[in-house]
């Protein structure tokens, strides 16, 4: 990251495991918004949260793990997420993504669990997803789009 105005690549951490306040949070979204270092960052940062949030803690007990961030390139996944009521209707618009790959949209909950809103093979670009979870958009903390039950295609921030 670059030196000049102030960023908040220290703050990633603390955002992905809901440690920061409030304000300290919505100040932090905001400056992703304008800042492609720190988005960069936290997109893999994130990724990397997403695949240790679904490996099983005994699977883990004595090994060392790492994680390869989602390709850098073309692809994207831009998410708009409302309450139904019940829980979260998400409608995602994914690009950059292989035809014929069969994929999960996830929603990763605030206490760490995932749900699966959607089921699909990815087609031509754009591909638009669409699904529901059961808890509501305030407590949905990343959405990902996955392949396979390791593999992370694409992540995008929750509210």
């Amino acid at each position: 990251m670059g030196s000049g105005h102030s960023h908040v690549g220290e703050q990633i951490d603390s955002y992905l495991t809901g440690a920061l306040t409030a304000d300290d949070e919505r100040a932090f979204e905001r400056h992703l918004l304008g800042c492609e270092d720190c988005r960069v960052e936290a997109d893999e940062a994130s990724a990397v949260a997403v695949a240790l949030a679904r490996v099983p803690p005994e699977a883990v007990e004595g090994i060392s793990l790492t994680a390869s961030p989602v390709p850098a390139g073309q692809q994207q996944l831009t998410v708009s997420a409302s309450s139904d009521g019940v829980g979260t209707r998400v409608r995602a618009v994914a690009v950059g993504m292989r035809a014929g790959v069969a994929f999960d949209l996830l929603a990763i909950g605030a206490d760490g669990r995932e749900y699966v809103a959607a089921h699909g093979v990815a087609a031509d670009d754009p591909q638009t997803i669409a699904g529901t979870v059961p808890l509501p958009p305030d407590q949905v903390r990343l959405y990902a789009v996955v392949q396979g039950r390791w593999d992370v295609l694409l992540i995008a921030a929750g509210s």
